[in-house]
This record gives structure tokens, C-alpha cells and sequence, in this order.
């Protein structure tokens, strides 16, 4: 304040060209041009330094920005891969678990129905394999296999080991494509049909699908007097 009121007042003092002792004297409260101009010169300069304040003080905070983005991206992409990494072992471990299913079932029963009106134990197994291969392929982005088929209505899938064919390619399938997808792509929207969803939603999706219809041929086994496997979480 100090040195914008003394360089006003000089610049005042420099360019008045009337004579100090010349000039009239003035009631005491009359407003003058140079009183004006004082003033303004005082507001611009003051607007100056504030504008030269901001800029340095952003100037001083653009190497904290720019860190704080670089971690953010950092911490992102770790992430993804994490969730990624946590994929690809969750369909793993619901592979095995599913053979274990497969093997629990005697192949002389894998036609068998809980009720005459819905698919039978090939059939679940079939139908779980081909979604698979569905839903992951919405989300992963690659090419499907098994396209203009239906495989619970082919009577030659329908042997034990046709299933076990199918199921374990289904799976495979899967695992193999997500291993392959760029991780920051998961939160990518698709469309399919009348749905739209992120990629890593179309995966869940896939997963509590096979996980359903794996669940629903727990009733089929022990209506055959067996045991099914127990609970694989980890």
C-alpha cells in the first residue's frame, strides 16, 4: 500500500506542470482531477500485483497438480489390473467347480430331470457353457465361438463327455479373454441388445449367470440320492 500510494503520488508530482506556488488553494473537502487520478493509478496498480500474485501462486501449485494427477492415473491402472488379476482367479476357481459338478453326477444320468418341463443336467450344463461364451464375449470384446448354435438342443452334445467338452471349452473361453483385455477398457459402456453396460459389468454378469444354473443342478444330484460338492469359495 505504501508503494503504490508513493508511486502514484510521484507519478502525480512528475507530470502536474502548474507551480507549487501557483496554485489555488481549494476549500478543504473539494475533489480534484489529480485526486482522481491518484486514485485510479492506486486501483489499476493494485489489480496488477494481484494478477502478478495469482500467477505466481499457480505457478507454485502446478507441480503439486500435476503429481496429484499422475498418482491418480497410477492408482487407477494398479487398480484395474488388480480387479483384472481378481477375475481371471474367480473363473478359475468356478471351473473346478463346476467339473467337480460334472464328476458327481453319474454319465448314465446326465439326462435326467427334476421335472419333465425343464432342461435336464446336460442341458443346464450346456446352457451355462454357451453364455459363457455370450456374455464374456460382450464384455471382453472377443469373437464368439459356437455362433448359429444351440447347443442344449443338439442331441450329440448331449453325451457326458460332449458336456464336459463343452463346458471346459466354454470356460476357456472365458478365462482366455479376459487374460487379454486391456484392464482400462472395464469401464468402457457396450450395448447388446436392450442393455447397456460397462464391460466389467458384462462379466459379472457372465459369472453369476454360470453360477445360477451351476446352482440350480444342486436339486438334480441329491434328487439322484448323491452329495453334491461342497461349498467352493476359495
Amino acid at each position: 500500500m505504501f508503494f503504490t500510494t508513493s508511486f502514484c503520488s510521484f507519478i502525480h508530482l512528475r507530470f502536474s506542470t502548474e507551480p507549487a506556488t501557483n496554485r489555488p488553494r481549494r476549500p478543504c473537502g473539494a475533489v480534484t482531477c489529480s485526486h482522481f487520478f491518484q486514485i485510479d493509478c492506486h486501483n489499476k496498480f493494485s489489480m496488477i500485483l494481484t494478477r502478478l500474485s495469482n500467477i505466481w501462486q499457480l505457478k507454485k501449485s502446478l507441480p503439486l497438480t500435476f503429481a496429484f494427477l499422475l498418482g491418480y492415473v497410477i492408482t487407477q491402472a494398479q487398480f484395474n489390473e488388480s480387479v483384472k488379476a481378481q477375475l481371471i482367479k474367480e473363473w478359475q476357481r468356478a471351473k473346478a467347480y463346476t467339473l467337480e459338478y460334472l464328476d458327481a453326477t453319474p454319465k448314465d444320468k446326465y439326462g435326467f430331470k427334476a421335472q419333465d418341463s425343464i432342461r435336464s443336467f446336460s442341458q443346464q450344463m450346456l446352457h451355462l457353457a454357451q453364455d459363457i461364451v455370450i456374455m464374456v464375449s460382450t464384455g471382453a470384446g472377443k469373437e464368439r465361438i459356437w455362433q448359429g448354435q444351440i447347443l442344449e438342443q443338439r442331441p450329440s452334445a448331449q453325451t457326458a463327455d460332449s458336456v464336459r467338452y463343452f463346458v471346459i471349452a466354454g470356460y476357456d473361453y472365458g478365462i482366455d479373454a479376459i487374460q487379454n483385455i486391456d484392464a482400462s477398457r472395464l469401464e468402457e459402456k457396450i450395448r447388446h441388445r436392450n442393455f447397456e453396460e460397462t464391460r466389467f459389468a458384462w462379466l459379472l454378469k457372465a459369472f453369476e449367470h454360470q453360477t445360477h444354473h451351476r446352482g440350480q443342478t444342486t436339486i438334480y444330484i441329491r434328487l439322484l440320492g448323491l452329495r453334491p460338492p461342497p461349498e467352493k469359495l476359495f
